[in-house]
């Protein structure tokens, strides 16, 4: 008579316990990041407003310079802040803990945070995460600006 089979979470468990250890050597993208892959940042204002236009991918590799970046913009009494992600090619969980910490730190400070997303793929990722109930997303940035700087 054969035994009960060992619950799902046993058998994982098991499974990763026999497993060989992963290193770089195994996923160098992940540990090895392309300094290149850094998004470009453009900001401009929209009267009280500032946008803040990326291009490229919103990575880990990419997430700690520009969490930098927006803390800085976050950093006044009631920031208005606008993100526009159309030209973002990638974003991954680092890019989006980004926005939430912009998001909680605009809040904090009587602000508001509002996202330009077009791209179907990063409109999914925003409503199965959940964070299209916590950021208004427009589908076109607000007009009538004039460009301030470049990082």
């Amino acid at each position: 008579m054969n035994p009960d089979p060992p619950p799902a979470s046993t058998r994982v468990r098991e499974a990763w316990s026999g497993s060989r250890s992963m290193n770089a050597k195994h996923f160098p993208e992940v540990i090895m990041c392309n300094p290149q892959s850094v998004p470009l940042v453009r900001e401009r204002l929209l009267g009280e407003a500032v946008v803040v236009e990326l291009s490229g991918e919103v990575d880990a590799c990419s997430a700690p310079r520009l969490s930098s970046y927006l803390d800085s913009l976050s950093d006044q009494s009631e920031p208005d802040v606008v993100v526009d992600l159309r030209k973002v090619t990638f974003i991954d969980c680092s890019g989006l803990s980004v926005l939430v910490r912009l998001r909680n730190r605009v809040c904090a400070r009587s602000g508001r945070v509002r996202l330009v997303c077009s791209d179907p793929r990063t409109l999914k990722t925003l409503h199965l995460t959940r964070l299209s109930g916590h950021f208004p997303i427009l589908a076109d940035p607000p007009d009538s600006s004039r460009s301030v700087d470049q990082v």
